[in-house]
């Protein structure tokens, strides 16, 4: 995977949780994948076609998803990943992607990207693509880990 498709997700994640949600992130080591994988109990997946085809995964944990639930309502208490919860963790992972489509389309590519959908299970959910492998970027924040798996393709 090239280093033109990773960079726009590390510095849009950076740039919104920062702004957004009161939260620096820094990146972890990158792991590449096999397909399928396994993701904790909330993911977010954001569908990527153009230049480059694909689909980017946002995956936490229940608590994590709360915590940046809770953040993007403004410190609003949050107890259960209802609606309003997913509205918010979606919204914030669409922000991300229109701050990731501006900056791909800078570096010459044409995205298009599917709204969010949010998948809510157990303790692990399966992920599976027919990309191949999947770079996982591990984000380390004060609340905890989170990841971003990118399939992507040109």
């Amino acid at each position: 995977m090239k280093v033109e498709f990773i960079n726009p997700f590390l510095s849009s994640l950076g740039e919104v949780l920062e702004q957004i949600v009161s939260l620096k992130c820094t990146p972890g080591k990158l792991e590449l994948l096999a397909s399928p994988t396994e993701s904790p109990g909330v993911t977010i997946l954001v569908g990527v076609t153009g230049d480059l085809k694909g689909q980017i995964y946002y995956n936490f944990s229940h608590q994590m998803a709360l915590d940046f639930a809770r953040a993007m309502m403004m410190g609003m208490e949050v107890e259960e990943f209802d609606e309003l919860a997913k509205s918010a963790v979606g919204e914030m992972a669409n922000i991300t992607m229109g701050n990731v489509a501006t900056k791909l389309s800078e570096a010459g590519f044409t995205v298009d990207l599917t709204p969010p959908s949010i998948f809510v299970g157990g303790d692990r959910l399966t992920i599976t693509t027919d990309i191949g492998r999947i770079l996982r970027i591990p984000m380390q924040t004060e609340k905890g880990e989170f990841g971003v798996l990118i399939a992507l393709k040109d």
